[in-house]
């Protein structure tokens, strides 16, 4: 499988940050890139829709790293 660098970056920042879209800048967070990566990390149940890590996040941040 392959996930995007994006993806990653987006698993991390919603793992680590209360707020996202501000971690990341509204330019980026906003972009049609991030909307499409947010939906496959929820679409795979690793965000939940508040953009939080959920425990299968959590754990696919732990194996990643």
């Amino acid at each position: 499988m392959f996930v995007s660098i994006l993806t990653v970056e987006i698993m991390f920042v919603c793992h680590w940050s209360a707020n996202p879209a501000a971690q990341m800048g509204r330019y980026r967070w906003s972009s049609s890139a991030n909307r499409e990566a947010c939906a496959w990390l929820r679409d795979h149940g690793l965000i939940d829709e508040n953009f939080r890590a959920t425990e299968r996040g959590r754990a696919w941040i732990e194996a990643i790293c």
